[in-house]
């Protein structure tokens, strides 16, 4: 699943260099749906730009004094290394109030950027359609070297990967509208072709 989020430049440039490794919110219906595994698309709000994240971890708390004792560093959380608890309470409190911490209770979203803004600059300025093609292939990157990295030690298990692989294509092109099968088919003989080009004549 992707979860659309909107945050502001000072938190999501902290992201983009890998500095801010926690996302703070209110856990809110929204948020009570989002699970290890899943994928986070954070956008600027003063910008196009937009960071690909994969949610890790999940600290859940009844309010930000309890998560903050939960997690020692507070470089992770976006705050200053000299911050103090009441100044990080009170700055989350200009977003939730303690009432709404009461109601609902909170959530650190421990997140792993897969493609940063500065990895995407050269789509900033596409159509929407191709940011939507784009932004699938960055998750099917994913979802290849997860593969390649878990069954890397098996040909039987590699076979596995590779299928999941495909499956993940067929998706991407169900989203594009994409003959995926025909586009297929002529890269197959594309290949096809190139190599018996390079064949020597008795080879052929």
């Amino acid at each position: 699943m992707v979860i659309n989020m909107n945050l502001y430049s000072i938190p999501f440039n902290k992201i983009a260099d890998r500095s801010k490794t926690f996302e703070l919110r209110l856990l809110d219906e929204k948020r009570k749906g989002i699970k290890v595994g899943d994928y986070i698309k954070f956008s600027d709000v003063s910008s196009t730009n937009i960071i690909i994240t994969k949610v890790v971890g999940l600290i859940y708390a009844n309010n930000f004094e309890e998560l903050f004792s939960k997690i020692n560093d507070k470089v992770s959380m976006g705050f200053s290394e000299n911050a103090t608890v009441k100044e990080m309470i009170s700055d989350m409190e200009l977003y939730y109030s303690k009432e709404k911490q009461s109601e609902f209770g909170v959530v650190a979203i421990a997140i792993d950027v897969i493609f940063s803004s500065s990895d995407i600059q050269q789509i900033i300025n596409q159509e929407e359609f191709e940011k939507d093609i784009v932004l699938n292939f960055y998750l099917l990157h994913d979802e290849v070297r997860n593969g390649l990295q878990t069954y890397k030690y098996s040909r039987k298990e590699f076979g596995s990967a590779l299928a999941h692989i495909a499956v993940s294509l067929l998706g991407i092109a169900n989203v594009t509208g994409y003959d995926l099968f025909e586009e297929i088919e002529k890269e197959y003989k594309k290949i096809k072709n190139e190599k018996l080009n390079d064949m020597k004549p008795d080879e052929k």
